[in-house]
């Protein structure tokens, strides 16, 4: 049986269809009707049981208007089969909910399922790993972050070499072609140079190359993914404790924000890769629930706390310029609580901390572009005010497809007042946070959901407070009811209190599916490509290619230049990026220097290129190669088998 039938089949813990026999549905109500009168201590009074009777369909009526506005039409079932078992099972089941010993017990089992939920999370991310996360990198960011690595533990510096840049110097052509995309041009022919990107990710995936080797590469990104389920958790408990709530509540907020992130596409799709979106969202979370427990902490742990606050902050930076965002929230947070004096030692430690972290990575900016505030990408040129609202009405469309947002925003927007309500210092925190960093990318033309990966688990966190928020005034407006009525009227407030929770059981479980559904199935579908992923074959595709050339090569090719780099150890060059005559220029030059030359048919671009070739040069098909092919520059790719070709000069 599907999940979602599962998940149909179970509203109101009934049967998908009555059964045919009279005689049970009977048997089950005039059960129901013996539990009901057993249950009222002043069973002797006919009144009394004809309250509780009627109160019974009263339920049922009122149920099925609920249900109706959930989407669950509970008219489908028959009448009476529905009327029969809800009289029989729900006493029953009220009876032993709401027994001392149950009520008793109810906490320690609510906090088992919680932690149940968070491991079977975390062991789901764990298989998703071992299944989908890539075997290789290739196109510009992916590549480029796990060279970076490579080269900071090989040579102890982030820069990388490219040996066909002087050939290009010598002809007085374009560099740009033979230096990998994401890399800036070197400066001159010592034929070095470092990526646009901020270097400080390049310090992960050093350390996993030189504790596991290329597939330590692969594996940095998911294990900083299970941090974030932890640290997910982790807020969670926070928001909610500070906001007047039990632990055991605490613990389902925290457990139920980390499963919705887990589980949300974005995130599986951007820890596949080493990449370093999520340990920009691992240290900005990390900061801002440091932030929070220094603010309503004391002593010692307040101080431990702001110097953490402000490690994470710095980290987040290195690996993320734009994350420098966040300081207004964790300023707002450690300046909101306590006298000023302590307000202002908690702040002043959590800069200095950020500033010491940060420092490497500006004197690395001030050594390679001349300012510690300089930086390698021109993304400047891309912010705009004008492209302010196209940018949001796109990344809103964006961020509210189903597998993400799109089922869950009322749920955000009611946790963002309630917890207004409850604890506006906890929210300023978070909407100060959420706001900061949206706000400037808002200008950012070229925004996509990844950017704001670090504000997602924020907003998780809030719809799960919206949950738990919601269930804990039932019980609080049942409670009050209970006091008020009599025996009969307690027992009917509890039949509906087990009717709402079993609502928002199936309800939750339903849309969690309804989002996740292609996700969760990831390990066995195995159903996944993203920019810069490779497959196994495909990572094994490049290292055949250092079986098809010789030494020294030069591969004309599009986005695939950095993975030839990498696992072929072979040269590589853009034709298409040179208009046609420095194009044939350079290929003349490099056979004059006695390096064979070949072109891999992996773009629409090199295609046409090589279409265009002189009559001088001849193309011949060497092999066949299953690798990316790219319909065009920046897009995605998809796997096809394509032709490697040898180009030799016509004499």
């Amino acid at each position: 049986m599907r999940f979602e039938n599962l998940f149909q089949s179970s509203y109101w813990l009934l049967p998908p269809t009555p059964p045919n026999d009279a005689r049970l549905t009977l048997a089950l109500l005039l059960a129901g009707v013996l539990w009901i009168v057993s249950l009222a201590r002043r069973s002797s009074t006919s009144a009394r049981i004809m309250q509780t009777l009627v109160l019974v369909p009263g339920l049922i009526i009122a149920a099925s208007g609920v249900g109706r506005l959930l989407s669950i039409d509970l008219l489908q079932l028959r009448l009476w089969w529905a009327l029969a078992a809800i009289v029989a099972v729900l006493p029953i089941c009220t009876r032993i909910l709401f027994s001392p010993r149950t009520k008793m017990m109810l906490p320690v089992v609510s906090a088992g399922c919680a932690l149940i939920l968070l491991i079977l999370t975390i062991t789901w991310n764990i298989a998703t790993i071992g299944a989908v996360r890539t075997r290789g990198v290739t196109a510009s960011d992916p590549y480029a972050y796990a060279q970076m690595g490579v080269d900071l533990a090989n040579t102890g510096s982030v820069a990388h070499n490219f040996p066909l840049v002087k050939y290009t110097y010598k002809l007085g052509i374009d560099t740009a072609p033979v230096v990998h995309v994401g890399y800036l041009l070197p400066k001159d022919e010592r034929r070095q140079s470092t990526t646009v990107w901020p270097p400080g990710y390049a310090a992960f995936t050093a350390l996993a190359f030189m504790v596991g080797g290329e597939p330590g590469l692969y594996l940095v990104t998911p294990i900083l993914a299970l941090v974030a389920i932890i640290l997910i958790t982790w807020l969670g408990y926070v928001v909610m404790r500070f906001a007047g709530g039990s632990k055991v509540a605490a613990l389902w907020c925290g457990v139920l924000g980390a499963t919705f992130s887990a589980t949300g596409y974005q995130q599986v799709e951007w820890q596949m890769i080493p990449m370093a979106d999520i340990a920009s969202q691992v240290f900005s979370i990390m900061a801002l629930l440091m932030a929070l427990t220094s603010a309503r902490g004391r002593g010692a742990v307040s101080t431990l706390a702001a110097v953490t606050s402000g490690i994470a902050l710095g980290i987040a930076f290195d690996v993320r310029y734009t994350q420098i965002l966040v300081a207004p929230a964790l300023a707002w947070a450690l300046w909101g609580f306590g006298p000023a004096k302590t307000a202002l030692r908690r702040t002043s430690l959590c800069a200095i901390a950020a500033l010491v972290v940060a420092l490497p990575v500006l004197i690395f900016n001030t050594m390679t572009f001349g300012s510690p505030f300089a930086i390698g990408s021109e993304e400047g040129g891309n912010f705009s005010v004008s492209a302010m609202p196209q940018t949001v009405v796109r990344i809103v469309g964006q961020l509210s497809l189903e597998n993400e947002f799109g089922l869950l925003w009322g749920a955000v927007a009611v946790g963002a007042v309630l917890l207004c309500y409850s604890d506006w210092r906890t929210f300023g925190t978070l909407a100060i946070y959420v706001f900061g960093v949206f706000a400037l990318h808002a200008f950012y033309s070229y925004l996509r959901p990844r950017d704001l990966l670090s504000l997602f688990p924020v907003l998780y966190v809030l719809c799960a407070f919206a949950l738990f928020r919601a269930l804990n005034f039932v019980f609080v407006t049942g409670r009050k009811l209970e006091g008020r009525l009599g025996q009969s009227g307690s027992i009917a407030v509890q039949i509906g209190l087990c009717l709402i929770v079993a609502l928002a059981v199936t309800r939750t479980a339903q849309t969690f599916w309804q989002r996740t559904e292609k996700v969760v199935q990831l390990p066995q579908t195995r159903g996944f490509n993203t920019f810069g992923y490779l497959y196994q074959p495909q990572r094994d595709a490049f290292q055949r290619l250092q079986e098809l050339t010789e030494p020294q090569s030069a591969i004309a090719t599009t986005l695939n230049g950095g993975a030839i780099d990498f696992y072929a150890n072979r040269l590589s060059f853009r034709l298409a990026d040179w208009n046609h005559a420095d194009g044939q220029e350079f290929l003349s030059e490099l056979l004059d220097a006695q390096i064979p030359i070949y072109a891999l048919y992996d773009g629409v671009e090199i295609e046409q290129a090589l279409n265009q070739i002189d009559r001088s040069f001849s193309v011949t098909r060497v092999a066949d190669v299953a690798v990316p092919y790219y319909d065009f520059r920046g897009g995605g790719s998809q796997p096809r088998t394509v032709a490697l070709a040898r180009i030799t000069q016509n004499r």
